[in-house]
């Protein structure tokens, strides 16, 4: 009788990267001007809808998913000196869109609009400072955020109508 049990199943050697030391290095660079101008472009363009009064509710959620990855660089010290600025401008960006959802109508005051601009100027600016590994980074931590969100929801929902 053997002593010990066998595995069960076959090996498979772990995935390794060829060009590690690439990767590493090209994670320790600046974002690129055209990926940060790709990144920014449409907040950009939504920050300029919601001036005008004509921001889609898509549009508000590409502006909060800005602000978003910029709290989620403050987590990993990019800007740590922005963070009452940033709050600022998302609790303006809710409010605009508790109104939109209720309303449709995306106005917003005037003070709501300096503060968001201001904190998407300086998501920007973050977006200057950081490096692609980090960006990497904070663009997971939103994401685990937003899907954790709404596993966390789809059970209480699930829990609330047994």
């Amino acid at each position: 009788m053997p002593r010990s049990k066998s595995r069960g199943k076959k090996y498979y050697p772990k995935p390794f990267s060829a060009n590690a030391m690439e990767w590493a290095m090209a994670g320790a660079n600046l974002l690129p001007v055209a990926k940060r101008a790709e990144i920014f472009e449409p907040v950009a363009e939504a920050c300029e809808a919601l001036r005008d009064g004509i921001a889609s509710m898509a549009q508000w959620y590409t502006i909060d998913n800005g602000l978003r990855l910029s709290e989620a660089l403050i987590g990993l010290n990019i800007g740590n000196n922005l963070a009452p600025a940033i709050r600022a401008g998302r609790e303006a960006l809710n409010d605009v869109g508790e109104r939109l959802r209720f309303t449709g109508s995306s106005t917003c005051r005037r003070t709501e609009f300096a503060l968001i601009r201001e904190s998407t100027d300086l998501y920007r600016i973050q977006l200057g400072l950081c490096t692609q590994a980090e960006m990497s980074k904070a663009v997971r931590v939103v994401q685990n955020k937003i899907t954790g969100a709404g596993v966390v929801t789809h059970q209480r929902e699930e829990a609330c109508h047994a």
